[in-house]
């Protein structure tokens, strides 16, 4: 849906209406806008989904990040020297838009020069979360605090005690600041850009506290994911060829105990189940338009319920792994 920002949005950002193009929306509206000819990113969400403490942790991440001189999207004041632009019922927030290029397998750049660079800005990244100390009204929440957590919607039982179960082990886990910290979250490849050398990362939405190891596994869970409809065999040869160098490159810049890494499999489990929730709380599933997406959820459920691992052996690959560092 093409919904049009509030006019007073653009109004204390300083631009016009017909300098604004709509791009997406699901949790947050996102459009492309024009400001002294240059492109930047509006985006705007709902006090429903986040509180303006929210908001404002993950502007100070961002802005601590970007301090640091790690590749983020900073966000842009407004003409009243302010990060954000709030209203009754949403919160608006301006951010410069990434350089480069969406990436995927079919793309030039997914090969391991990549897979290098993107484990070494996610290890600049954690390495640099160990020494970020926010002001305690604006700090952000604990991974499993989320408020989208609510696998009742699901109206499973099965479902909803496997997901408080996988929950809980994940909880359960020993932390120290070596392991835990404020962590991006959700570092896909449709959350950076990429210009051949350089990595912009952006959508710093669902940053929280969580095992650093979880930025780890999500871009491997995501990459492996857009391999539709193929074999045990050759999904464990793609997540060898990605997992490997993107770890040479994370080692270099942050130093984490590999026993860390025995918990992904945990982790890509615990995401399957949001997954199964995130498709029920946003897709009318008896809709036929949508056949697809209810066949996917319910290889989900296959997977989740019978504890099918996502990759096979996964084991040996974490072997290879532990002799690189």
């Amino acid at each position: 849906m093409d919904k049009k920002p509030n006019s007073e949005f653009l109004y204390q950002y300083g631009v016009k209406e017909k300098n604004v193009s709509f791009i997406g929306g699901f949790v947050n509206y996102v459009y492309n806008v024009k400001l002294e000819n240059k492109d930047f990113i509006l985006r705007i969400g709902s006090k429903k989904n986040k509180k303006l403490s929210d908001i404002e942790g993950e502007i100070d991440w961002i802005n601590f990040l970007k301090n640091k001189e790690i590749s983020v999207c900073a966000p842009i004041k407004n003409l009243k020297d302010n990060f954000f632009v709030e209203s009754k019922d949403e919160i608006a927030v301006l951010f410069e838009k990434a350089e480069g290029e969406f990436v995927d397998y079919k793309s030039k750049f997914w090969n391991k020069d990549l897979f290098y660079i993107w484990g070494k800005n996610i290890g600049k990244m954690n390495n640099a979360a160990k020494y970020y100390i926010p002001d305690s009204s604006i700090k952000r929440y604990e991974w499993y605090q989320d408020v989208f957590f609510t696998p009742e919607i699901v109206k499973d039982s099965n479902f909803e005690k496997l997901f408080y179960e996988k929950m809980e082990l994940l909880k359960s886990y020993d932390k120290d600041e070596k392991s835990y910290g404020l962590i991006h979250g959700d570092l896909h490849h449709k959350n950076f850009t990429f210009n051949g050398e350089k990595m912009y990362m952006f959508d710093f939405d669902d940053s929280s506290y969580n095992y650093y190891v979880h930025d780890i596994a999500m871009p491997i869970f995501y990459s492996l994911s857009m391999f539709n409809d193929i074999n045990e065999d050759t999904r464990f040869e793609k997540c060898e060829e990605f997992f490997i160098p993107f770890m040479k490159g994370y080692y270099e810049e942050n130093d984490l105990d590999n026993k860390w890494l025995e918990i992904i499999p945990d982790i890509f489990k615990f995401r399957e189940l949001l997954l199964i929730l995130a498709i029920n709380k946003q897709i009318d599933l008896e809709d036929p338009k949508n056949e697809k997406l209810k066949k996917y959820e319910q290889e989900l459920k296959e997977s989740v319920m019978l504890d099918k691992p996502y990759v096979k052996d996964f084991d040996k690959i974490i072997k290879k792994i532990k002799e690189i560092k």
